[in-house]
């Protein structure tokens, strides 16, 4: 039986499924079983009303023995049939026609039909960009079913998906990062800092042992919003580079050697360190890093004896207060706090 889509064509929020179920078989109608009660609870919570969704799915017709495998072919059922293409084409098709400010795509079917992308683990919390439309991919409700614990998570990313909605422009923050500085680069940056009057700034290190490798340090500029970030190195691998992967989601550093020296003259390195020690002495300065108070500010002390003064704020461990039942890497933080943008599609 064909499954119809429900919701408000004009709807500022289209939601996108992976396929119906018995239920919705029965029914006629997606997300009316155990999983829909899941989504609109979450979906409640988050502010979002079910009512003023469009709401659609990947297939329109239930998979046999509601395996979605089936639509897959090959040795190891990865490579998608013709089947399975056109449904992604039209989905696609429907997306444009309809326009919605941001499309909610649950689960990695949903992911990989609109963004052609696969691991929703790797991409859920972010925001990408398809035919000129917002797509966010979060968890489907019957994960959240079977890992109840999640559920906080993705209610998190329903309601910056409520946010996302109020517009359809494709906001990406505006980030001037200085990455292999000279000199004349560290000192400028400083001395940006000295001449806006920043009243807070946010520190974190690399490490390679017991070593500072390289600081990062960043404030917003909040008449622009422009975050002004520098990464200062101190140990230099005569075979690094900074490489940017296709997908360009991260930045890596790669090493073919264990050697290393110092990046930095001594006398330069003097006056870099003076220039962090006059920040992070500056009382009238907030001083943010994460996993700061335990790890990095006694090994900022340890190796070149700068105390921080005013570190008004460890982010992992704030989380960790609010949140515990949660993950508090950074990467994870900035997936729900913060609207990351992937690459367009």
């Amino acid at each position: 039986m064909i499954v119809q889509d429900i919701g408000p064509p004009d709807a500022k929020i289209l939601i996108c499924g992976e396929a119906p179920g018995e239920n919705e078989a029965r029914m006629g109608k997606p997300f009316v079983g155990a999983s829909g009660d899941m989504l609109k609870q979450m979906l409640s919570h988050s502010g979002i009303d079910y009512a003023k969704c469009f709401v659609t799915n990947v297939i329109d017709e239930r998979p046999p023995g509601n395996n979605f495998q089936y639509l897959y072919e090959g040795r190891t059922r990865k490579v998608p049939t013709d089947r399975l293409r056109e449904y992604w084409k039209k989905l696609r098709e429907k997306v444009k026609e309809l326009k919605p400010n941001i499309v909610i795509a649950l689960g990695g079917e949903a992911l990989r039909a609109l963004t052609r992308r696969t691991l929703i683990t790797s991409w859920r919390g972010m925001v990408t960009q398809v035919d000129g439309i917002k797509i966010l991919p979060t968890f489907h409700p019957s994960y959240v079913i079977r890992q109840y614990q999640d559920h906080p998570i993705v209610e998190l990313d329903f309601a910056k998906a409520l946010r996302e909605s109020k517009y359809s422009e494709y906001h990406k923050p505006h980030v001037a990062l200085v990455l292999k500085p000279t000199i004349s680069q560290v000192v400028g940056w400083f001395n940006m800092i000295e001449n806006y009057g920043a009243n807070r700034v946010s520190f974190d290190i690399e490490t390679i042992g017991c070593h500072v490798r390289c600081m990062s340090l960043a404030i917003c500029v909040s008449v622009s919003g422009t975050i002004e970030a520098i990464s200062i190195p101190f140990i230099k691998m005569p075979s690094s580079s900074l490489t940017e992967p296709s997908d360009k989601k991260t930045i890596t550093l790669t090493t073919q050697s264990t050697s290393a020296s110092s990046y930095w003259s001594p006398e330069d390195e003097i006056t870099v360190l003076d220039k962090i020690a006059k920040l992070f002495e500056d009382k009238t300065i907030e001083k943010v890093g994460q996993n700061s108070v335990s790890f990095d500010a006694p090994l900022i002390e340890s190796e070149f004896g700068i105390s921080i003064k005013n570190h008004s704020m460890d982010l992992m461990h704030l989380f960790h207060c609010l949140y515990a039942e949660l993950p508090k890497s950074l990467s994870f933080m900035c997936s729900i706090l913060r609207t990351i943008f992937a690459a367009t599609v």
